[in-house]
């Protein structure tokens, strides 16, 4: 998980940013060097730094445009899970004849246990730009790959990528404060107090009596009814 700057949540609060999927797949050739497929899911090229575990150096790389001809699950955006479920990416299977187009150069490397890693950019949809550092970034191994052929649809592979980490998520794209759920729940209080309590610890296990700032109707055990937390600034404290 990345955090966001003020630009950039700005950016998102005026609807001018969407994700862009960037896909390394570290396939090798057949003397076994390596032979890196780069691309992403947007037209044109993109230009984006590497990370020196996998890539050597965090110099720039160069990804290869494929939009409308490769998807990453939306499903596994969604995720709230931790479990290793394979994540499947469909490439576009249509020229795999064709040495010199992406898929055509998948076709003939050497995929078996291959690296991959997926990030997620934000994109400022006017401009182009791509943010500095990724939303999201998941890596695994190909596992296996799979042509499909069905009459009157297009070839497709699928990819199938193992590795628990593409399970963990980023962080959603909006925050939430007490005015701004207001718009969606009028009345609704649960956000009141986030804005002062930044840094506060967690008091679990403890009765609430024990805990300042709160107001209970007796003691007993802390339980979500039966009392009210009353959120203070202790930034003077």
């Amino acid at each position: 998980m990345y955090p966001l700057d003020a630009d950039t949540a700005a950016d998102i609060a005026a609807g001018k940013v969407r994700p862009a999927d960037l896909i390394d797949l570290y396939v090798r050739d057949g003397d076994g060097d390596p032979a890196t497929l780069r691309c992403w899911n947007q037209p044109g090229e993109a230009i984006y730094p590497g990370t020196a575990d996998l890539d050597g150096s965090t110099d720039d790389v160069t990804y290869e445009g494929l939009y409308g001809r490769v998807v990453v699950p939306k499903g596994l955006r969604m995720s709230a899970t931790l479990s290793s479920d394979p994540m499947i990416i469909t490439l576009d299977a249509s020229r795999s004849s064709d040495a010199g187009d992406f898929g055509g150069r998948f076709a003939d490397l050497d995929w078996h246990q291959a690296r991959v890693r997926v990030r997620q950019v934000l994109m400022h949809w006017e401009t182009g730009a791509l943010r500095d550092t990724p939303a999201w970034e998941g890596r695994g191994l190909i596992d296996h790959r799979d042509l499909v052929l069905k009459d009157g649809e297009a070839s497709v592979w699928n990819i199938s990528c193992q590795g628990g980490l593409f399970r963990v998520r980023g962080r959603r794209l909006r925050s939430r404060t007490h005015e701004d759920q207001q718009r969606r729940s009028a009345g609704d209080q649960f956000y009141k107090g986030t804005a002062v309590s930044v840094a506060l610890p967690l008091n679990w296990a403890k009765a609430p009596a024990s805990i300042p700032g709160v107001v209970t109707n007796g003691g007993g055990p802390f339980l979500f009814s039966g009392h009210k937390i009353a959120f203070e600034n202790r930034d003077s404290d």
